[in-house]
């Protein structure tokens, strides 16, 4: 398709959801990508997609992935990988909190509504009350991410029996700096459920961060200790890495190509004319907070950059 843009990334409609895109081939001077290899999953056999200019967004993890199957594997790939260490606790608040509702004046009359309209009723909560929303940013002292909510994610293993109006949930979120050591590595001859080479994850933290993991469990337990009690099925605890699912740097953005990078600064990968990278995987810092916005504001500066590029827009195609 003569200048077209192929979007390989996560499914756009419904039909796109039984396709596979298993590998990018370069031109014969290996500077620009030739097509796309999509494998039809429900008739079991491949397609080629042609285009100008490719972009792979499929997240931090599967681009790499795509990009290691296509032999397409420069030094950084998979490599800098960063996450966010999670500590988790539910806690019930506090009696003298739950009294004190009904005389507070900023929401005193809305108890009394509550208690008049349901007079058996315990709590002085209104059951159309939203569910509780904060967030503290990280700064220099405290270099962790902090949010209060409710279940949000569903970690806690609540008994249905609670009424869930009383229980507020803490998870704070540190930083793991980029570092070479921290990668993803993908097998050569083990292939994963989808057929495509088998990721292996090698993540450590450092003794800065361990510590900072320490000194953020010990704020979260004292912010949560003033609100309430700990729930004995969802007391403090250190989450599983991979669990805020906010992987970053496995194709991380540099300003040369000095072997530390995979795209530079307009997410093109370097050497290849023709292919830009999107999603997390592009931030090149590491994060304590959802990445989502940093990796939007990314693409649609490596966006304008390809329009720019571009003398015709149309027939653009989504994989």
């Amino acid at each position: 398709m003569e200048n077209s843009v192929s979007l390989i990334g996560y499914p756009q409609a419904k039909e796109d959801a039984q396709h596979l895109v298993e590998k990018l081939v370069l031109t014969s001077d290996g500077d620009k990508i030739d097509y796309a290899i999509v494998r039809d999953l429900q008739k079991d056999q491949c397609i080629r997609v042609h285009a100008n200019q490719f972009v792979v967004t499929a997240g931090a993890i599967l681009t790499p992935q795509i990009l290691f199957n296509s032999g397409i594997r420069p030094k950084a790939l998979g490599h800098y990988l960063s996450e966010q260490p999670c500590t988790f606790t539910q806690v019930v608040l506090k009696q003298s909190l739950i009294d004190g509702v009904k005389n507070d004046p900023r929401f005193a009359q809305g108890a009394a509504e509550h208690k008049e309209k349901y007079p058996l009723d315990p709590l002085p909560f209104k059951f159309s009350d939203p569910d509780p929303q904060l967030y503290i940013p990280l700064k220099g002292d405290r270099p962790w991410h902090c949010m209060v909510h409710r279940d949000a994610f569903a970690y806690g293993g609540l008994d249905p029996r609670i009424d869930t109006r009383t229980v507020v949930d803490f998870r704070w979120f540190s930083i793991i700096k980029p570092r070479f050591e921290n990668y993803v590595t993908f097998s050569e001859s083990i292939k994963d459920n989808m057929g495509m080479p088998q990721p292996t994850f090698n993540v450590t933290l450092n003794d800065e961060e361990k510590e900072s993991c320490h000194a953020m469990m010990k704020d979260m337990m004292r912010a949560a200790t003033a609100v309430g009690g700990f729930i004995p099925v969802s007391p403090p605890q250190y989450m599983p890495l991979g669990t805020a699912l906010h992987i970053t740097g496995t194709t991380r953005m540099g300003k040369q190509d000095d072997g530390t990078s995979v795209v530079d600064e307009y997410s093109n990968v370097w050497g290849i004319d023709n292919l830009c990278l999107g999603g997390n995987g592009v931030t090149p810092t590491g994060t304590a907070c959802n990445p989502t916005l940093t990796s939007v504001a990314l693409a649609i500066r490596s966006a304008e950059k390809m329009l720019g590029n571009q003398n015709n827009h149309d027939n653009w195609v989504f994989i």
